[in-house]
């Protein structure tokens, strides 16, 4: 799951992130959306969840890592309708997720 991978020039790239899922990845307004994910113990992830239409930033926090799997909730009663994206970035390691509100 961790280790190294090539990236597009064909230079490593430290994997720290492991999987992410979000639920449910259609949403109404009046639940929250629920992202977990799993990463190397130690490891800050900088979390942006934004509106890819607008491209408008919705939250954005770190978290430090446990090794475990941690997750977080994303309130929707604000969302408009439409389809949103969760981005995990630790360095040059990046993991991205979808859900939408309905």
């Amino acid at each position: 799951m961790f280790g190294e991978r090539n990236g597009a020039s064909g230079d490593a790239i430290r994997v720290v992130i492991g999987s992410v899922s979000i639920s449910p990845s259609k949403a109404n307004r009046n639940e929250n959306v629920t992202c977990r994910f799993s990463a190397q113990k130690g490891t800050q992830i900088d979390v942006l969840v934004y509106d890819i239409l607008e491209m408008q930033n919705l939250q954005e926090f770190s978290v430090m890592a446990t090794g475990d799997e941690q997750s977080f909730v994303v309130n929707t009663m604000s969302l408009n309708p439409g389809e949103y994206m969760v981005k995990l970035n630790a360095g040059r390691d990046v993991k991205i997720a979808k859900f939408n509100v309905m």
